[in-house]
């Protein structure tokens, strides 16, 4: 994250604020910070909005990335075939926890242990350190909003063609013995299992992404 503000935004403060803002509204299944692109709609102009390869944006794919490149080196005869679902889902929690240190337009970490990537902060649980005294967090600073399960719904709702998207561009991340390795989809390899597919008829939104239109679209002509 220092990296993206010190490239895209040059450390003007109340761009990285509007930007940290932007990237972290919306609902949980279409957050702005999921996309590789996300343009905002703007019907004054009459132009429409554009979300591609959901699950894709750098911060995400980095830190699955980085699951990837650990976990290379474990023999096939032993390695699981399933989808990694739970590194995914840390990805995209840990990448919306560093874009909140950033929320004030400068980078504030909260004391512990509201700092830290734990379950009880990023969890599902709605409470925070009973026993720890109330502290006061530093201005602008977000804690997750969303529980863990709502991260998981929309990830068992990912369909193959996503997962190959989405491991591709963690793959671009991933790195073995310090040289990053290119990833196929077959490295993760196996369909969704069958709970995630009764997960995916119980839930109660779509996923938005409009690279499947286009590919809809590629394969009808």
């Amino acid at each position: 994250m220092e990296s993206l503000v010190a490239s895209e935004f040059a450390g003007a403060a109340e761009d990285v604020q509007e930007w940290v803002e932007w990237a972290l509204s919306g609902d949980y299944w279409m957050r702005p910070l999921y996309y590789k692109t996300y343009v905002d709609a703007d019907p004054e102009k009459n132009k429409k909005g554009l979300k591609l390869n959901i699950f894709c944006h750098p911060l995400i794919a980095c830190g699955l990335g980085y699951h990837l490149g650990r976990t290379s080196s474990i023999p096939a005869s032993i390695k699981s075939t399933k989808r990694p679902t739970g590194a995914l889902i840390m990805a995209i929690q840990a990448a919306y926890r560093a874009v909140a240190r950033w929320s004030s337009g400068l980078y504030v970490q909260p004391p512990r242990p509201y700092s830290d990537f734990s379950g009880d902060n990023w969890g599902d649980s709605e409470k925070r350190m009973p026993n720890v005294g109330s502290l006061t967090l530093p201005p602008y600073t977000i804690q997750g909003k969303t529980p863990t399960k709502d991260i998981e719904r929309v990830v068992n709702k990912l369909s193959d063609k996503r997962w190959e998207d989405i491991l591709s561009a963690a793959g671009e991340m991933a790195v073995v013995r310090g040289k990053k390795k290119g990833w196929s989809s077959e490295d993760g390899a196996a369909d969704l299992d069958a709970d995630a597919k009764a997960e995916e008829e119980e839930t109660d939104f779509e996923i938005e992404d409009d690279a499947d239109s286009a590919m809809d679209t590629t394969e009808g002509n």
